[in-house]
């Protein structure tokens, strides 16, 4: 938990702002930006996240992404948010958009470039958040583990049905008929 802390707290205090984005934000926008450019005719874009990563994600596509007019055709289609901490995060006010001005409207989504947002969490997993509710648009899913306080917060990835229920997931929402999110 300590190392938790202090990742976060860094990278918190590191990440810039959505027109200058610090070190980590601008790597992932260059990771994206990438995959983007190597996908084949029509090839998604997924994202797997884990834990903390989840919230560089979320700071990527909700702030950096719509600050950059350049990158306005950059989409994720799917985004699996895997042990995260977004719901407490956000519902915290540390996610990079809360110190943005508030939107005129209700968010309906949380970015013009995320298709869909799965967040798999656990109640074993105490590292993990539901984000229903306070993540517009995301759709949760509680995963069983086994109970493990010290393991659990890794055990989604070491579980092949993890892998089955993304692969299900993808073919049912990137086969989904347009305008389905």
């Amino acid at each position: 938990m300590p190392i938790f802390m202090g990742d976060a707290l860094t990278y918190l205090n590191g990440r810039g702002t959505p027109q200058q984005p610090g070190p980590v934000p601008q790597r992932l926008l260059t990771a994206l930006c990438r995959a983007q450019a190597q996908a084949a005719g029509g090839e998604p874009l997924v994202i797997v996240s884990h834990s903390l990563g989840c919230q560089l994600v979320y700071d990527v596509l909700s702030s950096v992404l719509p600050a950059q007019p350049d990158l306005a055709e950059l989409r994720v289609d799917l985004w699996c948010a895997v042990g995260s901490q977004l719901g407490l995060f956000k519902e915290l006010g540390l996610m990079l958009e809360d110190s943005l001005p508030a939107p005129q409207e209700p968010q309906r989504k949380l970015s013009d470039h995320l298709g869909y947002l799965w967040n798999v969490w656990s109640y074993s997993d105490l590292l993990s958040f539901r984000t229903e509710g306070v993540i517009p648009g995301a759709h949760d899913a509680p995963f069983p583990l086994p109970g493990h306080l010290r393991g659990d917060h890794l055990a989604y990835l070491q579980r092949p049905v993890f892998y089955a229920a993304l692969a299900a997931k993808l073919r049912s929402r990137l086969e989904a008929p347009a305008g389905d999110s």
